[in-house]
C-alpha cells in the first residue's frame, strides 16, 4: 500500500524540510551558523539547508524558499528511489510513498538537551537536489559559511568530530563564507540533516 507523506505526519508534530543537496556528483553542500550562534566556540555544528514547514504550504514550495533564502540560489529537487524512515531510536526502514517527488528520507529527530524543546520530537523530510545555481549571499544571521563534503566525510562524521582543516586537507571545499574561522582549532559535527544523511548514506 502506498501512502502520501502526509499520512506519516501528525498535526501536531513540528515539521521541516532539510536537503541533501548536491555540490558536485560526489559532494553534499552544508551550512555553518551565522551570527545567531555566535555564542559557541571551538565546537560548532554544521547542518543541511533547510527550514520549518509554514502552515498551508508544502514540502517542495519551503524546500525552494529556504534555499533561496539562505543561500540567494536555485535548485532542482531530485525524486529518490528509495524512501528511508529514521526513527528516533536510531532505527531506519524502507517505506513507500506516491507522492510526485518522493523524500529520500523522513527523520524523527529529538530536540537535544539544553535547547528550548528538549525532549520533542521534530519531523524532519528530507529531499535529494542538486544546485542550479551557485550561492550568492549568505543570509549571515543564520548561515557563517557553506562548505562541501565528500560522501566518505559524510559518513565518517557521525562519530567524528574532524576541525575544519582536517576537512578541506582531505578533500571538503569551502564554498562560501566561513571567513574569521580558526580552521585549526574549529570541530564540527552534524546535527539534523547532516546526521541522518550520515546514516543513510551507509544502507
Amino acid at each position: 500500500m502506498l501512502y502520501k507523506l502526509s499520512d506519516y505526519i501528525k498535526e501536531s508534530t513540528e515539521t521541516g524540510v532539510g536537503l541533501a543537496l548536491k555540490y558536485t556528483d560526489e559532494k553534499y553542500l552544508f551550512f555553518l551558523p551565522g551570527k545567531k550562534y555566535e555564542n559557541m566556540k571551538n565546537n560548532i555544528f554544521y547542518a543541511g539547508i533547510g527550514g520549518h514547514l509554514e502552515e498551508g504550504k508544502d514540502f517542495v514550495t519551503c524546500a525552494k524558499r529556504e534555499v533561496k533564502e539562505e543561500l540567494e540560489a536555485d535548485i532542482q529537487l531530485i525524486s529518490s528511489e528509495k524512501t528511508w524512515y529514521m526513527h528516533s531510536d536510531g532505527k531506519i526502514e524502507n517505506v513507500e510513498v506516491e507522492d510526485n517527488v518522493k523524500p529520500l528520507a523522513l527523520y524523527d529527530m529529538i530536540h537535544a538537551e539544553g535547547t528550548p524543546k528538549a525532549g520533542q520530537l521534530y519531523k524532519i523530510i528530507i529531499f535529494n537536489a542538486r544546485l542550479s545555481t551557485e550561492p550568492k549571499n549568505l543570509q549571515k544571521y543564520e548561515v557563517g559559511g557553506v562548505i562541501a563534503l565528500t560522501r566518505e566525510q559524510v559518513v565518517k562524521n557521525v562519530s567524528y568530530k574532524p576541525t575544519l582543516r582536517e576537512l578541506v586537507n582531505n578533500g571538503a571545499d569551502i564554498v562560501a563564507g566561513c571567513k574569521n574561522l580558526d580552521f585549526d582549532n574549529i570541530y564540527l559535527y552534524p546535527i539534523g540533516t547532516a546526521k541522518a544523511l550520515g546514516y543513510i548514506l551507509q544502507k
